[in-house]
This record gives C-alpha cells, sequence and structure tokens, in this order.
C-alpha cells in the first residue's frame, strides 16, 4: 500500500524553495492553511518589499484633478514591523 506524503512533513529547507517559486497571492493564502506553513510564506513574502506610491484624485473639491496624497502601503508595512519585529528579520530587499 502506497503511503501519502503530506507537505507538513518536508522539511523547511525543501518546502522553502518550492513555495518560493509561487506568486506572493497563493503565498497569502497559504499564510491561512496552517501556522507551519504560514511561517514559511510569510518569511518569502517579507524578504522582498515592493510598493507603488498612489494619489488619490477628491471629487467635488472645487479643483480639477485636485491630487491628495492617499494612504500609503508604507503605512500599513511600518504598523505590521512594529507589531511583529520578527518579519524584519526577512527583509532583503527593500
Amino acid at each position: 500500500m502506497a503511503t501519502k506524503a503530506h507537505i507538513h512533513a518536508c522539511p523547511t529547507e525543501i518546502l522553502g524553495p518550492i513555495l518560493g517559486e509561487l506568486p506572493p497571492t497563493d503565498l497569502a493564502t497559504l499564510c491561512h492553511v496552517s501556522s507551519r506553513l504560514r511561517q514559511v510564506a510569510e518569511a518569502i513574502l517579507y524578504t522582498k518589499i515592493e510598493w507603488k506610491w498612489q494619489v488619490r484624485r477628491e471629487i467635488g473639491s472645487g479643483l480639477p484633478n485636485a491630487e491628495l496624497p492617499g494612504p500609503q502601503p508604507i503605512e500599513a508595512l511600518v504598523r505590521t514591523l512594529l507589531r511583529r519585529p520578527d518579519l524584519g528579520d526577512h527583509v532583503r530587499v527593500f
């Protein structure tokens, strides 16, 4: 009888490179599957941090296409890193 292989049985040294091939959206989904997969996926997600600055348009401000700074993704990143400093240990590219 064949035995079943479970992803949870893979050593982190093997699981990390495998999960590293997944897009960020899939890694984010894996963070909800189990605490072990979250630990590996978060480490990969926080290795390389990229964001784009956003500008929002204020409608009805009386000014045509008035540009106001919107909430920036860096604010959420900083809040997360302050709450979870362990994630900052994984950052390699900023």
